[in-house]
């Protein structure tokens, strides 16, 4: 999973299955956990464009959106 656009050091996590799906940061520090939670498949559509896709996992950790926008210079991460 990556949160920023711009320092792909920061909010950049890989969760591995054989190790308790923890997040780990780039850094091989552990920021969070995740559970399988498969399910609410989602769709978006404007026009032409059309994007989904399906929750595979629920992921907690102490950080939130707001750490993710300010990290990112005040901008959603897209």
């Amino acid at each position: 999973m990556n949160f920023n656009n711009y320092d792909a050091q920061k909010f950049h996590f890989t969760i591995y299955k054989d190790r308790n799906f923890d997040m780990i940061g780039l850094d091989g520090n552990v920021y969070g956990t995740c559970i399988v939670f498969p399910g609410d498949d989602f769709s978006c559509s404007a026009g032409n464009y059309s994007n989904g896709g399906k929750r595979m996992f629920r992921c907690l950790t102490a950080f939130t959106v707001q750490d993710f926008i300010a990290g990112n210079g005040g901008m959603m991460v897209g």
